[in-house]
């Protein structure tokens, strides 16, 4: 109940929220999270616990007072977070221990999702069940010691409370330190080697078996009676999640290699979660998963991304087969979207929560005779035929989740109609109960705004009107693209990850930049606008010099500059969402079609082949890795092919030298470097300013200790040259360029010896492909004369 598969419950908004009665009541005093703008960590700024968010502050307290940090991480949708919550995290006596033996730090895991994936994955290294909440003890320099999830406050039931818990670590903190720091240090080691895989000696080779093989796999967890992913007959009991990725693959082979098993698979999965409870078939939209096998009850929080992947999945369930059932759920999600997880300036709300009034599902399920009062008996008798009301109860105090067992033209036969116009009469009955429903206390909202799970839906709507033409599509995802494009970045155009409070911050994750450029590309099919493929150029070569690794290949979670954790994270396994590396390599491939540029091809294939050795052991935990393998195969290239023609090192591409136009500065006085660039033949670099807007120039940057001002460079004018794929030609410097750049020591400057360091920015290309972005530096012994010295 409480692993990585456990329950999430989702709020409404801040406002909505501080209006709960509970055991958080606004008249208590506030801590640190007040100043937080995530609507989950607001949730707990009334706890008499001393919460801290994410942060050096936090660092610094536990490494003053020699305590150990206690980690709690969770969401607004999580329902166990929402327990613990109430029971522990609200008690004054477990708040009072904790305040005592630890620092205490909550995190919102979709504000920070790599510290999720570094401490869940350190949860499972040690052996411990993992799940939301995720509960997590470290030492002061943040290496894990021991874990879990959700606590009860006190002991129970053979289950160990939270309470018991908190003081065993204070004591082993105490008495038994050297064991736990010779411990946290083998699990960071772990951390390191199972998150930041090196450069694969030996690639696999990726070829178009490895898809066949991965479809084989899939088939081989499919459960032939109630469709879905991961069915075991000796563990029947186990939840069942939609796994988008897994249905998207197999759509994708069904096309390529018109294969009908494959497409069979996926309509009996899709066929059987769009009648179960797991679907909302009041409102729309799915609910985060099932509890049982058969899709009947779910867990009740609903979640943007996956409402975006299934709709995606079901419109191209749509284009392979032509049933209006599957373009029925997409038009559904679209209005529920609309109506409920909508920002009034166009982007889209993180989730739903599970439970209203501290029930789970209280909101969406229905006793027997509310539906009788409201609908009358003559519309009853068919309603009740359809979505099971002549079965028993399903769900706890004799209530239903609505769902469909059988298909409609079943139980239209069995009610002598047609189905049309069986699904005619319907249709006001479902309104009448959603009008119904509305009247109920609702679900917390989760207003963060998320730029990649944006970017799904985004990509999901924009598929949609390529596909039905319906302008609703296009209006949604345009608004929610500029929506991001105009409020979701900073002030030197990168991608930042959420928007709550009426800012956006936290800089943008690998996932933020991949789906939401996938986003773009699919508005640029769509609408045929050059817009939306000029921002995802733009924003892919961002992403390269963000994320790329040139040592090892593939991209990094975080950015270089990003707040450093044990370790920097580059992941491929898709999961529920896909990895932003598997995203990474579709979209290069797309863009290398569409661009007529091969390097794109080859930082997919590159891509590819870091991961080739995890992929070939698991084909099918990677299906949106292999489908991006797939598509790259299909546009003409091989892995083989294109990572094997190894990128130059920068040095190899261009060398730099500068020198100063004086032996010593004089305070107040201008002064010029000269810097000299040599552009290795058959390369060239961008010529400043850059002839596009997606182009990067060379910049020259300087900066001392010696305080300087008046910077600035002149650069010469550039030659031309035309990159394959463009209609026009571009400006860039090859050979020998020369740069001065000019500065003047400030008048308050202190006199003596120093250095100026002096930064070059550029992207090396040839003909057929560019490298990543690079940076050189070089340092400038510098002098600054005194008062009684002359400058030369």
């Amino acid at each position: 109940m409480h692993d990585n598969t456990s329950a999430s419950v989702e709020l409404p908004s801040v406002q909505a929220a501080e209006t709960q009665e509970g055991p958080n009541k606004p008249s208590t005093p506030v801590n640190r999270l007040a100043k937080e703008t995530s609507p989950y960590l607001l949730l707990h700024k009334h706890n008499p616990v001393d919460w801290y968010p994410w942060g050096k502050e936090a660092f610094d307290k536990a490494a003053a007072e020699n305590k150990p940090l206690f980690l709690s991480i969770g969401y607004s949708s999580c329902y166990w977070c929402h327990v613990m919550e109430r029971e522990s995290f609200s008690d004054p006596k477990i708040a009072k221990m904790l305040n005592e033996h630890f620092v205490c730090i909550k995190v919102d895991r979709e504000e920070l999702p790599d510290v999720d994936e570094v401490y869940m994955t350190a949860i499972h290294l040690m052996g411990l069940r993992g799940g939301w909440p995720l509960s997590v003890f470290l030492t002061p320099d943040r290496k894990p010691f021991f874990g879990g999830t959700y606590w009860p406050p006190e002991d129970r039931a053979g289950m160990v409370g939270f309470r018991t818990v908190a003081d065993r670590v204070a004591n082993a903190w105490r008495d038994r330190r050297k064991e736990i720091d010779e411990f946290s240090d083998q699990v960071a080691d772990a951390l390191r080697a199972a998150t930041t895989p090196g450069k694969a000696d030996n690639v696999a080779s990726l070829q178009r078996a490895i898809v066949s093989q991965a479809v084989d796999g899939l088939t081989g967890q499919f459960d032939p009676d109630y469709g879905g992913f991961g069915y075991h007959p000796s563990q029947p009991q186990l939840p069942k999640f939609p796994q988008p990725p897994k249905p998207a693959l197999l759509l994708y082979h069904a096309r390529q290699a018109d294969n009908i098993e494959a497409l069979q698979v996926v309509t009996k999965t899709l066929d059987h979660m769009a009648r179960g409870g797991i679907w909302d078939h009041l409102g729309g939209g799915f609910h985060r998963y099932s509890t049982d096998r058969f899709w009947h009850v779910p867990h009740f929080e609903k979640m943007l991304y996956d409402n975006a992947l299934l709709a995606r999945v079901y419109l191209r369930a749509f284009e392979a087969t032509g049933e209006p059932r599957y373009r029925q759920v997409v038009e559904a999600i679209r209005t529920f979207v609309a109506r409920e997880m909508t920002s009034p300036e166009g982007g889209f709300y993180s989730a739903l929560d599970a439970e209203s009034e501290h029930e789970e599902g209280k909101y969406y399920v229905w006793e027997k005779q509310e539906i009788q009062n409201l609908l009358g008996q003559d519309d009853y008798k068919p309603f009740a035929t359809v979505y099971g009301l002549d079965h028993r109860p399903n769900f706890e105090g004799d209530r239903y989740v609505l769902q469909q067992f059988e298909p409609i033209e079943q139980s239209a036969a069995t009610l002598e109609l047609s189905p049309a116009d069986l699904v005619e009469r319907l249709g006001p009955m479902r309104d009448a109960l959603l009008k119904a429903r509305d009247k109920r206390p609702r679900p917390l909202l989760d207003t963060k705004i998320l730029t990649d799970w944006n970017g799904l839906m985004i990509a999901a709507l924009a598929d949609a009107y390529r596909v039905l033409g319906e302008d609703a599509y296009r209006q949604a995802a345009e608004a929610a693209a500029a929506f991001v494009l105009d409020k979701m970045r900073d002030a030197n155009g990168r991608l930042l990850h959420s928007f709550a409070g009426d800012h956006a911050k936290i800089p943008g994750y690998l996932a933020d930049y991949a789906f939401f450029i996938d986003g773009l590309l699919a508005l640029d099919q769509a609408t045929k606008e050059d817009r939306w493929l000029v921002e995802a150029r733009a924003l892919t070569d961002q992403m390269v010099q963000l994320f790329w690794d040139p040592a090892s290949g593939g991209f990094y979670t975080t950015s270089a500059d990003h707040d450093a954790l044990l370790v920097r994270p580059k992941t491929a396994e898709d999961s529920v969402v896909p990895s932003g590396n598997s995203i990474a390599v579709q979209i290069l491939v797309s863009l290398a079609e569409r661009a007529g540029e091969r390097r794109y091809a080859e930082l997919a294939a590159q891509t590819l082949a870091t991961f080739s050795s995890r992929i070939a052991a698991a084909p099918s935990e990677h299906p949106a890795m292999i489908q991006g393998l797939g598509q790259l195969l299909d546009a003409g290239f091989s892995v083989e092919q294109l990572a094997g023609a190894a990128m130059p090192s920068d040095q190899a591409v261009l060398k730099a030298d500068a020198k100063l136009s004086v032996d010593q500065v004089q305070l107040g006085n201008e002064f010029h470097i000269d810097i000299v660039l040599d552009v290795a033949d058959g390369w060239h670099v961008n010529a400043n300013p850059a002839s596009l807007e997606q182009l990067i120039p060379v910049t020259v940057t300087l900066d001392s200790p010696l305080e300087i001002k008046d910077v600035r460079s002149e650069y010469p004018k550039g030659e031309s040259f035309t990159v394959e794929g463009l209609n026009e030609s571009i400006s860039v410097y090859a050979g020998r360029v020369a740069i001065r750049s000019y500065a003047t020591p400030s008048d308050d400057a202190s006199p003596g010896d120093s250095t100026i360091d002096v930064t070059i920015r550029y992207q090396a290309c040839d003909a057929n492909r560019c490298m990543p972005p690079q940076t050189l530096k070089l340092q400038i012994p510098v002098r600054v004369a005194g008062n009684g010295d002359m400058a030369d």
